[in-house]
């Protein structure tokens, strides 16, 4: 019996492979990213406001990310499927400026620790 990925398995390997395979892995990297950014950088964000990172306000900071993403879906869920493929690639790029902003960041993350506990 024939896959239906057959046609696609047989064909060279050309500019839509390429684009779909960035395209997917950029999804993936800045769902991640996302996600895992502000564990990161709770202990900064503890410091800053001067809360424990084993607290309950530490706890709601996390919990922010996830609820965000979900109102997020809820909102642009419905925008999205007016124009999926124009919609996600315009946020992928943003999602992936936005990821490379944060990873170098005008100011050196240094600056924010000096006389605290980070230092």
């Amino acid at each position: 019996m024939r896959s239906p990925l057959d046609p696609l398995d047989g064909k060279k390997l050309n500019r839509f492979h390429w684009k779909t395979a960035v395209v997917g892995g950029m999804g993936q990297f800045t769902d991640g990213w996302d996600l895992s950014s502000a564990s990161i950088l709770l202990f900064a964000i503890a410091e800053t406001f001067h809360i424990s990172a084993l607290s309950a306000a530490s706890s709601l900071i996390l919990s922010s990310v996830i609820v965000g993403n979900f109102v997020g879906a809820l909102i642009f869920g419905p925008i999205v499927n007016k124009g999926r493929k124009r919609f996600y690639g315009v946020d992928v790029f943003l999602m992936g400026l936005g990821a490379i902003m944060e990873a170098y960041p005008l100011t050196s993350p240094r600056s924010y620790y000096r006389g605290s506990s980070l230092e």
